[in-house]
């Protein structure tokens, strides 16, 4: 438990990440240079500019609920924009070819793309006949590799609710899982994607069955670590949050999730299962 909350500690300094390159608005320009890594070992030197917004229509009718509706970056991209050194113009590359972008400056900045599929959680099954792709800033969350997409909804200027998508790895296979933030308020489908997501590990899946039944001993153990990791979430937000409402509430809405992806990862490799030098 002790290792449970210093691992916490990690998170204290972690922003959430969404749409294309989140650091630059709809369209704009990097004014720093950049690295492009290729997937063929290839490196190519230049700017960067986040694509210009689509379906302006649906943001139109979004704009009632979001007033920055027409600010957001493009979150799903085919294609990236590059303007290579010495040159004055703009280059469309398939994101299929990219496997990373480093933004130099004051405050560097590097990009992941992930590849992750989405999951049955009711027949643990994974979809593997359709895939997407998003690039995330890599914070190096604590556990599972993981990634997270915020989703903040306004109303009238306010930031009334925050929804968090997460994308983690399989250290078995290294596939990427989406979860759906449903799963989130439903136990058993919460169980079904840490089995996804531990494969054949025999030890982990026999202790998620033990899990699943709310009058075991491995349940009642789950739950004082869940109270005291909440103790501690409250007690360490960043002071910064504290004078910022959305900030806030993209903050305090995450804790059930990060609970969950530590307490899991720590029981994962307390069980030794296979590969967790995949892990973070």
């Amino acid at each position: 438990m002790k290792k449970l909350i210093g691992t916490f500690i990690f998170l204290l300094c972690v922003q959430s990440s969404s749409a294309q390159f989140v650091h630059l608005d709809v369209n704009e320009e990097s004014t720093e240079q950049s690295l492009i890594y290729f997937n063929d070992g290839s490196v190519l030197r230049g700017h960067i500019k986040n694509n210009p917004i689509k379906n302006k229509a649906l943001r139109l009718l979004l704009r009632t609920q979001d007033k920055n509706a027409f600010k957001h970056q493009e979150l799903k991209v085919e294609s990236i924009l590059i303007k290579k050194e010495n040159e004055s113009s703009y280059e469309e590359y398939t994101i299929d070819t990219i496997d990373k972008i480093a933004f130099y400056g004051d405050d560097p900045i590097v990009y992941k793309k992930v590849k992750f599929y989405d999951v049955n959680l009711a027949k643990l099954t994974i979809d593997r006949e359709k895939s997407e792709t998003l690039f995330f800033i890599d914070f190096n969350y604590p556990g599972f590799e993981r990634y997270r997409n915020t989703i903040v909804v306004s109303q009238n200027g306010r930031s009334e609710m925050a929804t968090h998508y997460y994308y983690a790895k399989n250290p078995n296979t290294k596939e990427f899982y989406s979860l759906n933030p449903r799963a989130m308020g439903l136990r058993g489908r919460l169980i079904s994607y840490f089995r996804l997501l531990a494969g054949d590990c025999k030890d982990f899946n026999s202790y998620l069955d033990r899990l699943s039944d709310k009058k075991s001993i491995e349940w009642k153990e789950m739950e004082e670590a869940k109270e005291e990791f909440k103790k501690n979430y409250s007690a360490n937000i960043p002071e910064d949050y504290k004078k910022n409402r959305k900030e806030r509430m993209i903050y305090n809405s995450a804790r059930n999730f990060e609970f969950w992806f530590i307490f899991m990862s720590e029981k994962y490799k307390m069980l030794a299962c296979p590969n967790t030098n995949e892990m973070n």
